[in-house]
């Protein structure tokens, strides 16, 4: 499946696509606007774009790490990709997607904004209907957590630096988290507690003029999959 073919069905049919497909994403780049709808201009290609060669002793195609999918009669070998704001080799062109930024639970590291360790109030980023894709950086102990806003999403990415670690920040935000313009709405949460020690990717795609959440995880960078999920809308259906 090529890049284009890729993006058309990922959109298409996101369920089967999460379930064999691999999707790296890299997080996309400031300014951020909180209280908003973040466009990014993202583009998506096979993970090792425009290198094809030897992997584990085999001769691979480009994009070709491990991932399987059923065929007729036999188990077909499927590309893994990789989703980021600047252009790669053999990648399709640019599209729209709304970014979702890592904040900080009380730290500047990166520059990313910084919670202060205020979970109660959070600043939320909007997922609307401006584009058909949601991207957010990579989670390795992050929680993802989210709100539904009439047919919108309101949405934050929490790193936990400084003071705290990941599996108690996903059970703080769980039960304490909430953000500042909807301060009596409980949060629904993907975060450590449910990827145990994985990386994780959350993708949103709007589908039949819907958002959809899914998530992935992977204990070799994305070249192939150990878990995938539609997060919502719930309940958290196993793919």
């Amino acid at each position: 499946m090529n890049p284009l073919n890729a993006l058309n069905q990922l959109q298409a049919n996101p369920d089967h696509f999460f379930r064999y497909y691999p999707i790296r994403i890299a997080g996309a780049s400031a300014p951020w606007v909180p209280g908003a709808a973040n466009l990014k201009p993202f583009y998506l290609a096979k993970k090792g774009a425009g290198h094809a060669g030897q992997i584990g002793g085999q001769v691979r195609k480009e994009g070709h790490y491990g991932a399987t999918r059923p065929g007729f009669l036999h188990t077909k070998e499927i590309s893994s990709f990789f989703l980021q704001e600047g252009v790669m080799p053999n990648s399709t062109g640019p599209f729209q997607t709304l970014g979702v930024p890592m904040v900080n639970y009380n730290s500047m590291l990166y520059g990313c904004p910084n919670l202060a360790g205020n979970i109660g109030a959070m600043p939320h980023y909007v997922v609307d209907h401006s584009a058909n894709l949601m991207t957010t950086g990579q989670l390795s102990g992050c929680t993802f957590a989210w709100i539904t806003q009439g047919a919108d999403l309101w949405c934050i990415h929490v790193q936990p630096k400084d003071g705290i670690v990941g599996t108690v920040l996903h059970t703080q935000l769980d039960v304490n988290g909430h953000f500042a313009a909807a301060a009596g709405v409980p949060l629904q949460t993907f975060g450590p507690n449910d990827y145990h020690g994985a990386r994780a990717t959350v993708i949103g795609v709007r589908h039949a003029g819907a958002w959809r959440l899914y998530a992935q995880t992977s204990i070799d960078m994305f070249s192939t999959i150990s878990g995938a999920w539609r997060l919502h809308p719930g309940p958290v259906v196993a793919l």
